[in-house]
């Protein structure tokens, strides 16, 4: 007979009866034991007969504690199986709910750089540790509810569970942030490097609730191809495609615009092109224009030179809004700091293209236009080497930098411009007013549109000879339908 065996059999023949006789001589109204057990065993005819306490323990090999701890758990059992469910109910459930409230209503954003690695959500950087977090729930947020705080313990514990963390990845920590925290910087720049984050981030906030067109744009990280899990394809060079996205702050529309190395390549003329398109062919088609009311255009975004803050795109920019009448601002937040909205399109398409494998670099459009559903998808384009434009043509200013002397403000030093009217302004702090651009404007050029402006490539790019070479060793990791293209790759 088994353990299991032998412990059915203990809870069906031994009963569990109330004492009949006191032991206590002095006090018969006292008893010192509860219970008494009844111990029986089968005869071949299922007849029950009674048997003695070492009789029934020596039939079975077990001891007299064993049986009485299998009728109490017998008993607790039954006990719990017959309380109402109500009983049941958690007493904290209300708290344990307003704490899943203040989780929810904290500021969190995603990780920046390693959103291939974590789904966490981080906090903002004004706690540092959870017992200053708890703190503010306990007296900030628990007092004003009139609710009863959850120990810590409770409230880590709810933490992990809806995967949040104090501690950003290091990757996504600011380098003035760490370089402050190590000594390297004064307590000064650290506060003028905050009030420059704040003042960007209270500035977006404003123009977001305003009745403007504000977008915010930036590229993901790079996506390649092929991809999938083979081992051999670790260790050799892929093809490179890139995704520029630009985000409506107000309607929440995402534009998507890819193109693989062969096409084009990361130049100021490459971003240009797109950022004018999309005002001219995407934009301004849609805008109702309003009588004696200027359009005008916010794109926030990093500070990248070569993307973002050059002078080829502020000349590019200048062409389009003269060319339409209409205003453009460009708008730049704090190094260290530039988490934004169009973030959440990278994110959304990174969770999408989870695990999956990819054989060509057009195969990344239905990715992206599967990688979300409501509002609505987001619009995709792929792009072809013709689409791209050379500005070289439009050179109203040879520079933006808003001082010629040396110790005058730099390019990089540029918080905002704004084009109109022909001209450029300027903000070195976004709570300045607009300055003209101290730098000569060439007046003698035409504003030109942008289909009349040269081809930027005559031709498809050629790719590195090793990395064509390691193409072709990988082409027969895929289908073989997908082979021819990677036959055709232009290289040296």
């Amino acid at each position: 007979m088994t353990w299991g065996e032998k412990k059915i059999f203990v809870n069906s023949l031994v009963q569990e009866i109330p004492t009949k006789r006191p032991r206590d001589r002095k006090d018969p109204s006292i008893s010192k034991r509860k219970s008494s057990m009844i111990y029986n065993l089968l005869l071949k005819d299922e007849q029950r007969v009674r048997v003695c306490k070492t009789m029934f323990q020596n039939t079975l090999c077990i001891t007299k504690m064993t049986i009485w701890n299998w009728k109490k758990v017998k008993e607790n059992t039954s006990h719990n199986e017959n309380q109402n469910v109500s009983a049941r109910k958690n007493p904290h459930e209300e708290e344990v709910e307003s704490l899943k409230e203040f989780f929810n209503d904290i500021p969190k954003m995603e990780s920046h750089y390693c959103r291939k690695t974590t789904s966490k959500l981080y906090l903002l950087p004004e706690w540092t540790s959870k017992r200053a977090l708890y703190k503010f729930y306990e007296k900030d947020w628990r007092a004003s509810r009139n609710i009863k705080p959850l120990s810590i313990a409770k409230f880590s514990n709810t933490l992990e569970i809806e995967n949040i963390s104090l501690f950003k990845p290091k990757k996504d920590e600011c380098e003035k942030c760490l370089s402050h925290k190590l000594g390297n910087i004064s307590d000064a720049e650290l506060k003028e490097h905050i009030n420059r984050k704040n003042e960007a981030r209270i500035e977006k906030e404003n123009d977001k609730n305003s009745e403007e067109l504000v977008f915010t744009m930036d590229t993901q990280a790079v996506l390649l191809a092929p991809k999938s899990n083979v081992s051999s394809l670790y260790y050799k060079t892929k093809l490179c495609t890139h995704n520029f996205c630009l985000f409506n702050l107000r309607n929440k529309d995402g534009f998507s615009y890819l193109w693989n190395e062969t096409e084009g390549g990361l130049s100021s003329d490459n971003f240009a092109t797109i950022i004018v398109k999309f005002i001219t062919d995407k934009l301004l088609p849609s805008i109702h224009r309003e009588p004696e009311k200027d359009i005008k255009i916010i794109l926030y975004s990093d500070g990248c030179t070569a993307q973002n803050r050059n002078v080829v795109l502020a000349n590019a920019l200048l062409n389009v809004a003269t060319l339409n009448n209409i205003v453009i601002e460009q708008k730049y937040l704090e190094v260290g700091h530039t988490q934004m909205e169009a973030d959440s399109m990278h994110a959304t398409i990174e969770r999408k293209l989870k695990n999956k494998i990819i054989h060509l670099p057009a195969e990344y459009v239905g990715v992206c236009l599967g990688a979300r559903i409501h509002p609505k998808p987001y619009n995709v384009s792929y792009l072809s080497h013709d689409f791209f434009k050379s500005f070289g043509s439009l050179q109203y200013y040879k520079s933006i930098r808003p001082g010629k002397a040396t110790g005058d403000a730099k390019v990089t030093d540029i918080r905002a411009l704004q084009y109109k009217k022909g001209n450029i302004y300027f903000k070195l702090r976004f709570t300045d007013e607009w300055q003209l651009l101290p730098q000569r404007c060439d007046r003698n050029i035409t504003p030109t549109a942008i289909e009349s402006l040269p081809d930027l490539h005559e031709n498809r790019l050629k790719i590195k000879n090793r990395k064509f070479k390691d193409l072709q060793e990988l082409k027969y990791t895929i289908p073989v339908d997908y082979r021819d293209f990677y036959d055709n790759i232009p290289h040296e």
